[in-house]
């Protein structure tokens, strides 16, 4: 099977596939998955045409992914950042322990 190439994934010096790859490594299943297709849309979004479109799409997978980790970390809808991020370090550590 070919498989043309497209421009709107080969900005730069990285092919979308080889960044989204390296970004997800580690990663499993649908937390996986919502990240590399969040990734993939946040890499084309101003080349492909669909700007807008695609940073929806990006959203909504973002959103998912979120909701994954409150879930995994037993957080019914965790605040937005806002108030400049302050109130969410002191959560984010936590995560990360």
């Amino acid at each position: 099977m070919i498989i043309e190439k497209r421009d709107y994934y080969n900005r730069g010096k990285i092919e979308a596939i080889d960044a989204i790859e390296s970004a997800c490594t580690g990663l499993s299943g649908f937390e996986g998955f919502l990240a590399g297709t969040c990734l993939k849309y946040l890499f084309r979004w101003r080349w492909k045409g669909t700007a807008l479109a695609d940073l929806k799409k990006a959203r909504y997978y973002l959103d998912r992914l979120i909701t994954e980790q409150e879930k995994a970390l037993g957080i019914e809808h965790a605040e937005s950042m806002p108030e400049h991020f302050g109130q969410d370090r002191s959560a984010m550590a936590e995560d990360t322990k």
